[in-house]
């Protein structure tokens, strides 16, 4: 595996540690929220301060499982702040939450919000 690879299988089990149900560590074929996926952020990987030093970038997209927007809306709000609980205070930095957005798979739309948390660590070897 990958320090990259390693990143996105860390902030999964931080997620599952902290009682998160249906985490995945990559963008699942077929969706049965409620669920948080981790995929690479934009830009996933930039030069850090520090030489030999990379700062990494992950999206966890929560999505809520299907049903009214009234009540689907606090389920995400409570899985997002969950996500931010599950993260704080270890190496990941909160960095920013995109607004609500509806998310399609198997011919269905969930609600899910997007959340990008940001380390910094060496991705080459020595």
């Amino acid at each position: 595996m990958s320090v990259l690879s390693d990143a996105r299988s860390e902030l999964a089990q931080l997620l599952e540690a902290a009682g998160i149900d249906g985490v995945r560590d990559y963008l699942p074929e077929r969706m049965s929220p409620p669920l948080v996926y981790v995929t690479g952020g934009s830009p996933a990987l930039e030069p850090g301060q520090v030489y030999g030093m990379h700062l990494l970038r992950y999206d966890l997209t929560a999505v809520a499982r299907s049903g009214a927007n009234e009540t689907v809306t606090d389920a995400l709000d409570e899985l997002v702040v969950k996500v931010l609980a599950a993260l704080d205070g270890n190496a990941w930095a909160f960095e920013t939450a995109g607004r609500p957005f509806m998310q399609s798979a198997d011919t269905k739309a969930f609600i899910a919000q997007r959340l990008t948390f940001i380390t910094n660590r060496p991705v080459l070897g020595d």
